[in-house]
């Protein structure tokens, strides 16, 4: 009777100690762009949500492999001139916060999870180390052949004098996640069933190397 006590005792204590490894993390972020005009400051924003499962990052990592993130939401975008749009792709998009809170600390993966639920303080993307944000537009919104990128320190190479980024910035939020708006702009973007934009499978003449997941990523 003891002995089967004792394996029990080790068995709970082993669930304890190890019950934060299966622990999956969900939190919505927002994105928020600001751009200066000639006409003033413009603004955009997109709230998605991220899930970080513990227990597939341990695991992975004992196997040299990242762990399991899941997004779902779509591009931010900004309307800097009537019909010219600025979009912050989503890629990276899935580990921008966990990013941000391994620059900041040298946490460990017991407690990123925590503290990015719990973050605060926007976020700069444009100061992240890795990650880092991709912008692009495009020449014409109907046609998605005409995509280009757009160099976040000089915008006016782009749209002209005047217009500059002020800021792209990544916070915490209780907001839903945002559906439908980047769908209002780019009309396409829901015929390509995920694929890429020139409407193939691969990314051979894919323009930016671009598929539909870097602009919208619906929910599994």
């Amino acid at each position: 009777m003891k002995f089967l006590m004792g394996v029990a005792v080790l068995i709970l204590v082993f669930v304890i100690s190890f019950s934060w490894l299966f622990e999956v993390y969900t939190w919505n972020q927002k994105v928020t762009i600001s751009v200066d005009t000639p006409d003033g400051e413009k603004r955009g924003a997109s709230v998605m949500r991220v899930s970080y499962d513990m227990s597939s990052d341990y695991f992975n990592s004992l196997a040299g492999r990242s762990g399991k993130f899941e997004l779902t939401g779509e591009a931010a975008f900004v309307e800097v001139a009537p019909g010219r749009y600025l979009f912050v792709l989503l890629k990276g998009a899935k580990n921008w916060a966990w990013v941000a809170i391994c620059d900041r600390c040298e946490a460990t993966m017991t407690v990123r999870g925590p503290l990015i639920q719990n973050l605060k303080i926007p976020i700069d993307l444009l100061r992240l180390r890795y990650s880092y944000p991709t912008l692009v537009t495009f020449d014409d919104t109907n046609n998605p052949m005409t995509v280009r990128e757009v160099d976040p320190n000089d915008l006016a190479a782009t749209f002209g004098p005047g217009y500059a980024l002020r800021s792209l910035t990544l916070g915490i939020t209780k907001e839903p996640v945002t559906a439908g708006k980047v769908e209002s702009v780019l009309a396409w973007l829901l015929g390509l069933n995920g694929g890429y934009l020139h409407g193939g499978s691969t990314s051979r003449g894919a323009p930016l190397g671009l598929y539909g997941g870097n602009f919208k990523v619906k929910e599994r």
